[in-house]
């Protein structure tokens, strides 16, 4: 017998070792979803289905729809479960968006918050100067500026108005005065510049200088000290917050140099990555989709 055969003999598996690694294949798949079947039970242990409670009923509902455990005795446990959940879950959603919206409204009163409603499926409200949105389908709240998102948190009156507080502390924590960002701004224009080999006064896209400013940021004496470890993301949302306060006040021109911010037009709003929205008071507000520096025309 050739060396080949005797290493295609030895290769070869028993028939009996198949089956048994086909069965324990099925077992840790069976277990698996048996385990994460049994986690998300226990969120609800001693909790009946109330608008608490809300967020974790759904939670079951969604996930465990056609998610097949593999054992008949389960499955129809988990079908039954299901339908029970099912036949009460739009009384519970209502009663949920009820208990929510009177915690959300006294709250915002005694912050002093006006809310302003722009729609209702989804609900959103603008916040001066945060949009909050309310998705009762995915059981969570978010907090954007504009259209960029800046939080997730879960389907809590009290958390989403805590939310919208800490991310308006930190974005005035973070932002620069509008002649310390207009000249940030400039230098990031002219690394992107750089780096597509175009002359000054041609247009780039407004997202691409996301990077260069989260550099910008970075005091030049800690550029060796510190290095890029210490670069912090300059987001989108903080970027909208900065030419918004540009506009407001009359800084779209300083030092000689006009900023031109390029409204998104047609289909270039289809993919939200490469534009940007900036928002004019509540509901109001437009994508952009490119800047260029230009000399600014003698007074």
């Amino acid at each position: 017998m050739t060396q080949d055969a005797v290493e295609t003999t030895q290769d070869k598996k028993d028939p009996t070792q198949e089956l048994a690694e086909a069965l324990y294949q099925q077992l840790k798949t069976h277990a698996r979803r048996v385990k994460r079947t049994e986690k998300l039970l226990k969120q609800v242990q001693g909790k009946a289905p109330s608008p608490a409670t809300f967020t974790d009923w759904l939670d079951i509902a969604q996930s465990l729809e056609g998610y097949a455990l593999g054992v008949p005795e389960l499955d129809a446990q988990r079908e039954a479960l299901l339908k029970q959940i099912d036949s009460g879950m739009q009384k519970l959603r209502l009663k949920t968006r009820m208990t929510f919206f009177a915690e959300l409204e006294k709250r915002a009163a005694e912050s002093n918050i006006k809310l302003q409603k722009l729609s209702d499926t989804p609900y959103v409200a603008y916040a001066d100067p945060m949009t909050l949105e309310v998705d009762f389908d995915l059981g969570c709240t978010r907090v954007l500026y504009g259209h960029e998102l800046i939080c997730e948190v879960e389907l809590d009156a009290r958390k989403l108005l805590d939310a919208r507080e800490n991310a308006l502390k930190e974005i005035k924590k973070q932002a620069l005065d509008s002649e310390e960002f207009f000249n940030a701004l400039h230098a990031s224009y002219r690394t992107v510049l750089a780096a597509e080999g175009l002359p000054y006064g041609e247009r780039v896209d407004l997202v691409d200088v996301l990077m260069p400013m989260s550099m910008m940021r970075l005091s030049r004496a800690n550029w060796r000290k510190k290095g890029v470890d210490a670069l912090q993301p300059f987001t989108r949302h903080q970027l909208a917050w900065q030419l918004s306060q540009l506009r407001r006040d009359a800084m779209l021109e300083h030092d000689g140099k006009r900023l031109d911010i390029g409204a998104a037009t047609g289909g270039s709003t289809r993919d939200k990555r490469n534009v940007l929205y900036i928002p004019i008071g509540s509901g109001n507000g437009q994508y952009y989709r490119s800047i260029r520096f230009t000399a600014a025309p003698a007074a």
